[in-house]
């Protein structure tokens, strides 16, 4: 009995988690400017608080640390898709086409510190200034470029032609895909669990 209300008590855990992340995402895409920094300061809070009641109840329920870990680790993989399927949902959206011209090219440290990413500053025909990160394509400074961009900024821009990163249905495909392991992950290791003498 004790099981079946752990494992009822962590997919309440989880859906609130879940609910949270799409609002933070919905706060940093869509949210209505006035009220985008207190909505998402809200929800990220709300999404902490959810997954750390989450992953204590997984220790109390005796699953072990390592198992613990992974749980966290493919709840932060689910915390970063959901906000690129709104991203390129926004993007699909209100994404509008822009002419630019290259105004310089900084090199910025990737996210795993071994190599550095070209950052491309942009002077746009339509937005004004913009940057790219990441291209495709090497581009030279004064080189004309045509530019995908979300007239709101809540999407990144990208060089029109690039290959797009992840489309809108694979992001949401991948973020159900990892709240789907999280909740077998986590109903297995509550019922497999040694518990707390």
């Amino acid at each position: 009995m004790r099981r079946l209300v752990q494992c009822i008590a962590m997919v309440g855990l989880l859906s609130l988690f879940a609910a949270a992340v799409a609002g933070m995402a919905w706060a940093l895409t869509a949210g209505p400017d006035d009220m985008k920094g207190g909505a998402l300061l809200a929800f990220v809070v709300a999404a902490l608080l959810m997954m750390r009641g989450w992953l204590a109840l997984l220790a109390k329920a005796g699953a072990q640390p390592l198992g613990v870990v992974v749980a966290g680790l493919v709840a932060l993989i689910f915390t970063g898709t959901v906000p690129a399927a709104f991203s390129e949902r926004a993007m699909h959206e209100r994404g509008r086409l822009t002419a630019c011209r290259v105004l310089g090219v900084t090199e910025m440290e990737g996210v795993n510190g071994a190599a550095t990413v070209p950052v491309y500053r942009l002077d746009c025909d339509a937005q004004g200034p913009l940057s790219i990160m990441e291209s495709d394509r090497v581009l030279q400074v004064n080189q004309r470029v045509l530019v995908r961009y979300d007239p709101e900024g809540a999407a990144d821009a990208k060089l029109a032609g690039d290959d797009e990163p992840v489309s809108v249905v694979d992001a949401s495909v991948l973020a159900g895909v990892a709240l789907g392991l999280l909740t077998l992950a986590s109903l297995g290791l509550i019922m497999f669990g040694r518990p707390d003498s």
